[in-house]
């Protein structure tokens, strides 16, 4: 997708309390755009729940920012480097993830889920063990399916499109990922396709804005975040994406 520059509200002519980030200064985004309902492509226009609250942010903040599509796996290595300054999708705060990134606050709470074939005889979890799954490269439940699952064959793929054409065509048996982009799929493109057990994988995570270690955007982008939570916008978001309101 061509790159774009979106542009913030009046309040672009600031700066940053404590950011070294000039109006002027158009803050590099990267996301991934094959997680609906969190981020996706639609008519050539970015959406999804993640985006949209990140639209909001930008707003209140008073930034602009240039967004760019990344796979998922490349979003915080592009943090480390300094190609981007905020990495989102759906991203799962972790202790090792922290070691080399910023967050946000959290905006989301998430678990990880697992995606069965519709006419598929496994029922739970423990089911999955010497069975062929499939994680995306560089998420949470990359760790626990090796912690778990010991005997299940492992592939890895950088986007969940590409693993649900997968499990759709039989080459693996399920899908381990958040669990409300699973529930999505399984309601819409993956309707009368497959199914979700009714297990989840692990514990809830919290879900934030990736930053690069030592950002000055963290305060900033804090701040609009309370603020949203508090003036409506972010349950109206909620609720447009998921039916109800967030944690």
């Amino acid at each position: 997708m061509k790159k774009r520059i979106f542009f913030a509200s009046a309040l672009a002519a600031a700066i940053f309390a404590g950011s070294v980030f000039a109006a002027d200064q158009p803050v590099t985004v990267g996301l991934e755009p094959a997680n609906k309902p969190f981020i996706f492509n639609s008519g050539g226009e970015y959406t999804g729940f993640s985006y949209d609250l990140w639209v909001e942010i930008a707003k209140e903040a008073g930034l602009k920012f240039e967004a760019r599509s990344m796979d998922f796996s490349a979003l915080i290595p592009a943090l480390q480097t300094k190609n981007i300054d905020v990495g989102f999708s759906s991203i799962f705060i972790t202790a090792k993830r922290k070691e080399v990134v910023d967050f946000s606050d959290p905006y989301y709470m998430a678990g990880t889920g697992a995606l069965v074939s519709e006419t598929s005889a496994i029922k739970t979890l423990a089911d999955l063990n010497a069975k062929h799954v499939a994680a995306m490269t560089g998420s949470a439940q990359v760790a626990w399916i090796k912690a778990n699952l010991p005997s299940a064959e492992l592939t890895q793929f950088q986007n969940a499109t590409d693993a649900f054409l997968a499990l759709q065509a039989g080459r693996v048996d399920a899908v381990l990922y958040d669990y409300p982009t699973l529930a999505y799929y399984a309601l819409t493109e993956g309707k009368r396709k497959a199914r979700l057990l009714d297990e989840h994988a692990g514990e809830d995570y919290p879900v934030g804005f990736a930053l690069q270690k030592g950002s000055s955007l963290v305060e900033p982008i804090n701040n609009a975040l309370k603020k949203i939570r508090l003036d409506g916008r972010y349950d109206a978001l909620s609720r447009k994406w998921f039916g109800k309101t967030g944690s």
